[in-house]
This record gives structure tokens, sequence and C-alpha cells, in this order.
């Protein structure tokens, strides 16, 4: 892959076209790479969320009170990763989200009510938001 990275760069130096439309490849690169993190953390829960709901819901329950913090925390960082930009209002919602679920989460688990489920996700969500603010902060 950083092969044909370092090629393409080579190669615009013959490409006039270069000249009018020049990009920061390095920066494409970092952001890139960001989305392909984002991506394998959305394949994690998405594997996840396939197990909790084919196997005996006792295995993996995910407890009664947590559904709406884990619903409202799903989809605010679904539009954080849609702006991705972590300066944003859908940012902040997002992190408050994930934060609330957490707290709500440690309160409520005990050996009748195992978190793996929610605790895995929230896990997940948290380094999607890590990623998006670490990307802003690249020059």
């Amino acid at each position: 892959m950083r092969e044909s990275v370092q090629l393409a760069d080579t190669s615009r130096y013959g490409n006039l076209r270069s000249r009018r439309h020049q990009r920061d490849l390095a920066a494409d690169y970092r952001a890139l790479r960001a989305m392909e993190r984002v991506t394998l953390y959305v394949e994690d829960m998405t594997e996840i969320l396939a197990t909790a709901i084919w196997t005996n819901p006792e295995d993996m329950p995910v407890p009664a009170g947590l559904e709406d913090q884990l619903s409202t925390a799903m989809l605010a960082c679904g539009e954080a990763v849609e702006t991705w930009d972590a300066d944003t209002d859908e940012y902040a919602h997002a992190r408050e989200a994930v934060r609330q679920l957490q707290i709500d989460m440690n309160s409520s688990a005990s050996p009748d009510s195992p978190v793996d489920v929610a605790a895995s996700l929230a896990m997940s969500m948290r380094r999607i938001l890590r990623t998006v603010q670490t990307e802003e902060d690249q020059p």
C-alpha cells in the first residue's frame, strides 16, 4: 500500500494538472488509516451484536435498563462519525452519551445482570470517538 502511495506521489511531478490540484498525500493517507480503524471498530460492534442476537439471550444479555442508553450512544456516535469533526455538537453529544452509558452500566452491573455486551460496545464507541478526535488533531 505504501509503495503505491509513494509511486503516486512521485508520478504527480510529471503531471501538469497536479500543480493545479495539489494534495497533501500524507494527510490523505492518515485520514484513510483513521477511516480504516473506525471500520474495524464497527465490524467488531457488528459481530458483538450478532452474537448477542443469535445466541441464547441469557448467555449474552443486554441489561433491561441499558437499551435506551445504548441506542442513544450508538446513534450519536454514528452522527459524530458522519460529521468527522471533534469540535461539533454531534461529537460532544456522542461523548456525553457514551459517558452516560458507561456510568449507568457500571452502576447496574452485578452477577445477576452482566454488562459484557454493553461494555464491549461502549469501548468500541470510545475508540471510534478517540480516532475522530486524534485525526482532527493531526496537522
